[in-house]
């Protein structure tokens, strides 16, 4: 049955609604922000169809969960501004079991609704080759987030080759237009060329690629990462065998966070929640204690992994809290933090060179609740109501802007922005969870 399109046109309805965006050369629409993590240009919508997913937190959904959860208001309302009348009931209905779905997932530890084929081995192209010294680019990018030369040798990572995506194309056309023509050619040609400047971080399960996540190192392509077709990630983490034999099994969300936890015991799940497939994985290592290390903020997460896990290492299980330190793009003074801390009541504190803020995770929350501001509206739309309020206070332009700044443009740090020894560090002050009781 034919997709029912849309009435009006999304991007003219976002506009009108007070929600920025921009539009690329492809027609994709990248939001300001995306309403469920806050990131900053990570969730990108089809602008023909609404269909959407945030490159960050991995939320997606379609047009009718777009709507509502931007302008905060129903699905059905959501439906009856897209479509018109009374709306399109199967999207409605969609939108609704996606909205189900969400604390189900959390609360069986992202457990499969379905048993879905284990994913096999996969081959690169042949272009591909191992990254070492002699790609300089991607090599200096690695060293400058942490990477020592026996990392990068021990994971085995691959790089095309190219200088460009044009001399990618070239070569990739050269070899495939002996076996393919036509539209064939060109998608087969431009699956590999999109990898171009982009380092592969293969999954290697019992010595076999299993899937990849390529990641630009120039910092020019959108979006930053990239992963192969299919569904490895709900079966396989990154980094398996090289932790497979260790005593200590130490679990993090991204690939730099697993490299700082050291690569002969660490594994990313790439993202926060834990599949079934994950877990019977990792029961194969034979590890004495387990640390889950999640991003600042994830402590329902942690819960799920502990549950999805408890019953394969009992009594063995860590939490590796990192501090609430945010990284700020501007600079603050010692003044507006004093004042955030006296009038908002918030114990926020300036680490390094003014730039590295300790700001707790709910103190974003706490602010808000404080003005009546609701969580759930976009982060432009949270900015505008505290600036009126904050205005009304006698608040300082400057001043509203460094509150802004640090509650909707900054990141926490996640592990990979430390050191190794600094995240040995904080595992080594680790507490036991004990059926989740520790955590807050």
């Amino acid at each position: 049955m034919e997709e029912k399109k849309l009435a009006i046109d999304l991007s003219k309805l976002l506009e009108d609604s007070g929600i920025n965006f921009k539009e690329n050369s492809s027609g994709e629409l990248i939001m300001d922000s995306c309403y469920n993590c806050g990131r900053s240009k990570k969730l990108y919508v089809q602008k023909e169809t609404g269909v959407f997913i945030c490159f960050r937190c991995e939320e997606k959904g379609n047009a009718v969960k777009l709507i509502a959860k931007y302008l905060n208001i129903s699905f059905k309302e959501a439906s009856i501004k897209l479509f018109g009348k009374e709306g399109n009931i199967s999207a409605t209905r969609e939108s609704v079991l996606q909205e189900v779905d969400e604390p189900l997932v959390l609360s069986l530890g992202g457990l499969l609704k379905k048993q879905e084929p284990l994913p096999g081995a996969i081959e690169l192209a042949p272009e591909f080759e191992t990254l070492t010294d002699k790609h300089k680019e991607a090599y200096g990018y690695l060293k400058g987030r942490g990477y020592t030369d026996e990392d990068i040798s021990s994971l085995k990572l691959k790089i095309l080759p190219f200088q460009s995506f044009n001399d990618a194309w070239k070569a990739l056309e050269q070899r495939l237009k002996q076996k393919l023509s036509g539209n064939e050619l060109k998608e087969a040609i431009k699956k590999i060329a999109i990898l171009n400047e982009r380092i592969v971080f293969p999954l290697y399960v019992d010595t076999q690629i299993v899937g990849y996540v390529a990641r630009d190192f120039t910092g020019n392509k959108q979006p930053k990462v990239l992963n192969s077709t299919g569904n490895f990630r709900s079966f396989y983490v990154w980094n398996f065998d090289n932790a497979l034999n260790s005593d200590e099994l130490l679990i993090f969300e991204g690939t730099t966070s697993a490299v700082k936890g050291g690569i002969n015991r660490s594994v990313a799940l790439l993202g926060k929640a834990m599949t079934k497939g994950q877990a019977r994985l990792l029961k194969r290592i034979k590890a004495n204690k387990v640390y889950i290390c999640l991003d600042v903020g994830t402590d329902k997460e942690v819960l799920s992994i502990y549950e999805a896990l408890s019953n394969y290492f009992p009594g063995k299980i860590y939490q590796l809290k990192l501090p609430p330190h945010i990284k700020n793009k501007n600079r603050l003074s010692g003044l507006l933090v004093e004042k955030i801390r006296k009038e908002l009541d918030v114990e926020i504190a300036l680490i390094k060179d003014n730039e590295i803020v300790e700001f707790p995770h709910e103190g974003k929350s706490s602010i808000l609740k404080m003005f009546n501001i609701a969580n759930k509206l976009p982060s432009d739309q949270k900015k505008f109501f505290l600036k009126k309020k904050l205005t009304e206070k006698n608040w300082a332009v400057e001043e509203i802007n460094g509150l802004n700044s640090i509650l909707f443009d900054s990141e926490y740090l996640d592990a990979g922005d430390y050191s190794k020894e600094e995240v040995e560090l904080f595992k080594n002050n680790s507490l036991k969870i004990k059926g989740g009781m520790e955590l807050s």
